[in-house]
């Protein structure tokens, strides 16, 4: 989402339902690459017209630093420079990271145990 409100939209969410929220953000550092890849991809969604070069130069232009309440939440930013199989596997090894140092929770007071552990409800817990 290119905007502090969007973003906060998933952070409220997950706060809904109990569940920690990261954001993996992709960035490509290389104007080129980035526009030759927008001009040989086809997605074959009929009901959806391809960008062009200048909407995607609009939508840079348009995107927001990251503040708010998702600022303060993990985030990744993978630059799509690279190649794929070390992007996936960053990605996966952020995903799987145990959320405590990540996200500030505090310790369940009179235990040592990280309180994601404590949750056997949420699907990461069993990764960390």
């Amino acid at each position: 989402n290119a905007v502090s409100p969007a973003r906060d939209q998933w952070v409220l969410l997950a706060d809904r339902v109990g569940v920690e929220v990261r954001f993996i953000e992709t960035v490509c550092s290389d104007p080129a690459l980035h526009r030759r890849r927008l001009d040989e991809r086809r997605r074959d969604l009929e009901h959806l017209a391809e960008p062009t070069w200048h909407a995607v130069e609009q939508r840079l232009d348009e995107y927001a630093s990251w503040s708010g309440a998702a600022d303060a939440c993990p985030r990744l930013t993978l630059d799509t420079v690279s190649e794929l199989d070390a992007l996936v596997a960053e990605a996966i090894a952020f995903l799987r990271s145990c959320p405590c140092s990540s996200c500030r929770r505090r310790r369940p007071s009179g235990t040592g145990e990280c309180r994601a552990r404590a949750s056997p409800s949420r699907d990461w817990a069993i990764r960390c």
